[in-house]
Parts: structure tokens; C-alpha cells; sequence
């Protein structure tokens, strides 16, 4: 922004934070969205700015009670990606949707931790 430039302008800023801990202990839901608002009024100030919070371990509450489906729901699969060197259930469900969604081996391999040979093994069974 420069001086004298109008408001409208303004490029929309995102803020996404993905964090390992439980941050919103009286929210229960993983990925909660914060805008500014007037308290009294509960009026938007503006939808320029967006405050997400994404917390893993709220999300892996909600898979292991079969809450979320990476399957259905995008955000679920890149947030369970993170977790999926140290959860092989995860790691597996992500590896079969790759697979039906036909995702390259090479991307496949080096966000699972497996050659190219092993997933193509895979694609094959």
C-alpha cells in the first residue's frame, strides 16, 4: 500500500496457523476462523483479514472417533499429512487415496518416506 492509494485496494490477508496443541481449549472444533468485529455493535469491521487456527490434535480426536474422512474433506487430508510419518493407519489411508486420485509416485514417495518402487507395488495390489 502506498501513500494516497484508496482502501479498496487492499489485498485480503490470510493468516493460517497450524498448530500441535490444543490452543482453543473451550472450542472443540480443529479449524476455527477469526475476523475483527465491534463488540457492542457485532459489526465486521472488515473481510480483509482472516485469523485461522488449525489444531492437529483436536483433529485427531475427531479420525480416530471417525468424525472427518480425508476421502471427502481436503483440509482434513493436508492436516492428517502431517501426521502421517508417525501414524501408519494415516499414513495408509492417505497413501489409497493417492492412489484411486492417481497422484504422481514420485510426490507420493517423498511425502510418505517410500521409494518409487514400493508405491508402485502398491498401485499394483
Amino acid at each position: 500500500m502506498k501513500e494516497g492509494m484508496d482502501h479498496g485496494e487492499l489485498c485480503k490477508t490470510i493468516t493460517i496457523n497450524i498448530v500441535n496443541f490444543r490452543y482453543l481449549s473451550h472450542m472443540h472444533d480443529y479449524h476455527s476462523t477469526f475476523q475483527l468485529y465491534e463488540r457492542e455493535q457485532k459489526l465486521l469491521l472488515t473481510d480483509m483479514l482472516e485469523i485461522h487456527f488449525m489444531e492437529l490434535p483436536k483433529l485427531l480426536i475427531k479420525w480416530r472417533n471417525r468424525e472427518v474422512d480425508p476421502r471427502e474433506d481436503q483440509l482434513v487430508r493436508w492436516l492428517l499429512l502431517l501426521e502421517a510419518s508417525e501414524d501408519e493407519e494415516i499414513t495408509q489411508v492417505l497413501e489409497e487415496i493417492a492412489m484411486q486420485e492417481g497422484i504422481d509416485s514420485k510426490i507420493i514417495s517423498k511425502l510418505t518416506g517410500l521409494t518409487i518402487e514400493e508405491v508402485e507395488k502398491l498401485r499394483y495390489q
